[in-house]
């Protein structure tokens, strides 16, 4: 395992990135990484100390297209350092992950880089991302945040990244259709959600909308019901698992959720929410400012209803150290000055998403909404998506499996095929 400061043998690089290669070629083809826009810019790690001077230039990659609140804190750190500048290059997210490999290859890594989290553990294999356990144990830093949102960077007990931010998921409900169905407070449990769902549902108004497509947009909205039931994706033959999916294809034979959910994105399924076409949903975190401008009727947010055990699953993007960075300890330093509580925190009031870090999810300013406040509080709870560098092929067989269950196949024959496929790819240490 790759481990910072330590040089990169050719054959063995070359042989690990080939291997993330067939990964990220599977990623590509399941739809996983969406296209935002924006221009490429030129692949380039000149992260090299200026002749006759003291001060180091950070080179930094992502793809966070107008995101003034991130681009303020770099801007910040290099006004408050002299000795250390980041140069930023904005890549689009379609090509980030190639971008990468061929710099990899070149040895010509950035310093740092930000990217989805659910990529750092296949990064990390392939030796792409440095090992930076050393300076975070040291630092301290890693008691700053929620579980779940430190797992997905942490590879064979190494910590290979940093949560930036963090989203999840809730109930949306529409308060004036759950008044006029008599209906006081959101379901707790599964059984209440069935019950609310056939209630709410009439001619023009399903009960509940989801995301069902076949990308990872379906697998995010359907591990955690596998999880409320008390499995996991090796345990979906267990009669925890057999009863999560005969749970979602109950609540379509009830007619309470479109079988077009298994086109739907996350973004239809708000839109039929916010059209008043779905009387609940189950959707992210990234929805409320969206519903706050455009929604023209009361509506709020719960927690997941929960199965045998409460869950929701986490999302968000993470920063690391690129593995052949000639500055990682400079690198870090920058990693430390994003976290310092007052950066991050306007930081997050001002980017909109989640907070990693648990004592900022605490700031008044977040308690005090209602409805964010529901999502900080699944951060306590939600999983991650860490299921080694094979996710991309895991997720794969899981799409397969909600298409399977929207089309109302054996339910007990589906989770023994997934499991089996999937079984072999899981990471074992």
């Amino acid at each position: 395992m790759q481990t910072a400061g330590k040089k990169i043998k050719g054959g063995h690089f070359m042989f690990r990135i080939k291997h993330f290669l067939l990964v990220f070629s599977v990623f590509l083809i399941m739809g996983v990484i969406t296209a935002c826009s924006g221009g490429d810019s030129a692949s380039s790690s000149e992260a090299n100390q200026a002749e006759g001077s003291d001060q180091v230039t950070l080179e930094i990659w992502d793809f966070m297209q107008g995101r003034d609140a991130y681009i303020n804190v770099i801007e910040k750190f290099n006004e408050e350092h002299e000795d250390i500048q980041i140069k930023r290059t904005e890549i689009t997210r379609s090509n980030f992950d190639s971008k990468m490999i061929n710099a990899a290859a070149a040895n010509e890594l950035p310093d740092l880089f930000v990217n989805s989290h659910s990529r750092f553990q296949a990064f990390a294999d392939a030796g792409i991302a440095a090992n930076i356990s050393k300076m975070i144990n040291e630092s301290g830093l890693d008691q700053k945040f929620f579980e779940g949102s430190l797992e997905p960077q942490i590879f064979k007990g190494d910590y290979y990244g940093l949560p930036l931010y963090n989203n999840d998921l809730a109930l949306y409900y529409n308060k004036e259709m759950f008044e006029k169905a008599g209906l006081d407070s959101p379901p707790e449990t599964w059984e209440d959600i069935r019950d609310y769902a056939s209630k709410l549902t009439n001619d023009n108004v399903y009960g509940l909308a989801m995301a069902g497509s076949k990308d990872e947009q379906g697998t995010f909205n359907f591990l955690p019901w596998i999880w409320q039931a008390g499995a996991d994706l090796d345990t979906l033959s267990s009669e925890e698992g057999v009863n999560a999916i005969e749970f979602r294809q109950t609540l379509l034979e009830d007619g309470s959720v479109s079988k077009e959910m298994l086109n739907w994105q996350q973004n239809d399924a708000n839109l039929q929410f916010l059209s008043e076409q779905a009387a609940m949903q189950i959707n992210g975190s990234w929805n409320v400012p969206t519903l706050n401008q455009e929604a023209d009727f009361e509506w709020a947010v719960a927690e997941l209803p929960k199965g045998k055990q409460r869950a929701t699953i986490i999302g968000g993007e993470a920063i690391g150290i690129g593995s052949t960075s000639k500055h990682k300890e400079e690198a870090f330093e920058f990693m430390k000055f994003f976290y310092d509580d007052e950066t991050y925190k306007s930081f997050i009031l001002e980017d909109g998403n989640l907070p990693s870090v648990k004592a900022i999810a605490e700031a008044p300013e977040i308690v005090n909404d209602p409805n964010m406040k529901v999502f900080t509080k699944g951060l306590e709870y939600a999983k991650s998506r860490a299921y080694g560098p094979n996710y991309p092929e895991i997720s794969a067989v899981v799409q397969e499996l909600v298409q399977a269950t929207v089309l109302g196949k054996d339910a007990k024959k589906i989770a023994k095929e997934a499991e089996k496929e999937i079984k072999p790819l899981l990471m074992t240490e």
